[in-house]
């Protein structure tokens, strides 16, 4: 990514717009190959925060293969993705409201392309403690 010299075919023109094949798209946000977990989830966090406000959160990790979606979104047991640091959050933020009783519902879906005998449709969950 980033394109230097015609490189690549995805150039990350901002933080949220991105080139494809000569067209550019917008997004809420781009994280490009240096982007770290914490920076990632810093972007999002205030989203993850807005559940508790009653909104529905969705975090969609778009991009092409090896590019880092699943370790984004899952990370490693040293260096938590997205999905356990919005996990933790709430779960942190819940047991220490003294006024509001929190009931938490998640799904969540991989969707590997294309579809092989062993590469079909994905639901995996995370274990629990964090």
């Amino acid at each position: 990514m980033g394109g230097v010299g015609g490189g690549s075919c995805v150039d990350i023109l901002d933080s949220e717009k991105l080139l494809l094949q000569g067209q550019s798209h917008t997004f809420d946000g781009v994280f490009g190959p240096a982007s770290t977990q914490e920076g990632v989830f810093d972007d999002v966090q205030p989203t993850v925060v807005s559940a508790l406000e009653g909104f529905n959160v969705r975090v969609f990790a778009y991009g092409q293969t090896g590019s880092g979606k699943t370790y984004t979104m899952a990370g490693t047991p040293e260096n938590r993705g997205v999905n356990y640091r919005a996990l933790g959050e709430l779960f942190n933020y819940a047991a220490t409201s003294s006024n509001t009783t929190y009931s938490f519902t998640l799904s969540m879906l991989e969707v590997r392309y294309p579809p092989s005998p062993s590469n079909r449709f994905l639901f995996w969950s995370m274990p629990f403690p964090f």
